[in-house]
């Protein structure tokens, strides 16, 4: 990540990403009216089936909010292997099909079960001496993310593309019109969000940030 200057406290915040610098001026989150004919055009193919409810990806359970949810079925069905539908008591019968649904795709072949006079038992079954590595690592390697965030991503890269300068009122102009051509979208994510997912580029290296005097 390349560092930026500071400059003072209460001065102007640039983001800088990819060549192309964003310049967020003081009053990031004033309500104002957002410019919606900025792009007529509807979104990218990859952008609309991110934004689109149904028939798209959206619809796929293996978006996950919290990878913490996931990791304590995988642990159940791993350490102990003996555990019904009806014993999983902290969460609802619907949650647990899903969760279950996700570490099946997850872990494929590993994950089996058996019926008992108790119901069906679903648990994880892993023979080191026939497998050439940790099946679990697949579920390690997804991260916690939701719709807004895959359909953000795309969005503040296109805002970004024509390598201007450009405030977080004029990025949130121009999703704003891209999102809403899309029949079905979501509701449109406030400045905060947007704000939030630009520092978060930031942090990553994805974007560089700096400080300038507010102009008197």
């Amino acid at each position: 990540m390349n560092n930026c200057p500071d400059g003072t406290a209460n001065s102007i915040a640039n983001v800088t990403g990819c060549g192309t610098q964003i310049r967020s001026k003081a009053g990031w989150l004033a309500a104002k009216k957002w410019n919606s004919t900025l792009y007529k055009k509807a979104p990218d193919s990859a952008i609309r089936q991110c934004l689109t409810k149904k028939g798209s990806p959206m619809e796929y359970s293996g978006l996950i909010k919290n990878f913490e949810t996931i990791r304590e079925y995988l642990r159940d069905f791993y350490i102990f292997g003996f555990r019904t539908r009806s014993d999983f008591t902290r969460s609802s019968a619907r949650k647990y099909d899903n969760e279950r649904r996700r570490a099946e795709d997850w872990l494929g072949g590993v994950m089996q079960f058996r019926t008992t006079e108790a119901g069906k038992i679903h648990f994880i079954s892993a023979d080191s001496r026939v497998i050439p590595q940790n099946p679990l690592y697949k579920a390690f390697k997804n991260k916690s993310f939701t719709a807004y965030d895959i359909a953000l991503h795309f969005h503040i890269l296109n805002a970004l593309a024509d390598k201007g300068e450009h405030s977080l009122r004029d990025i949130a102009d121009r999703i704003s019109g891209r999102w809403q051509a899309v029949p079905g979208a979501p509701d449109f994510p406030d400045d905060a969000t947007i704000r939030n997912k630009l520092n978060e580029y930031v942090r990553l290296g994805i974007l560089r940030s700096r400080r300038e005097k507010r102009a008197m």
